[in-house]
């Protein structure tokens, strides 16, 4: 969650961090197995990098 673009804040990472442990604990509580939760917690690493860099290069110009 990038409140302020190039900027790091405690809310965000507290809310993201959550977020992710119940999407993971409700996964593992499903029966998915180690492997898919992981695969699981890197997309959704890449989806949010992937817009806060799509965030920043259409702000620059």
């Amino acid at each position: 969650m990038a409140l302020k673009l190039g900027k790091p804040n405690v809310i965000g990472t507290l809310a993201a961090t959550i977020f992710l442990i119940g999407l993971l604990n409700g996964a593992a509580l499903l029966g998915w197995s180690d492997s898919q939760r992981q695969i699981v917690r890197g997309s959704l690493l890449l989806v949010g990098v992937g817009l806060v860099v799509f965030a920043r290069s259409r702000r620059k110009t």
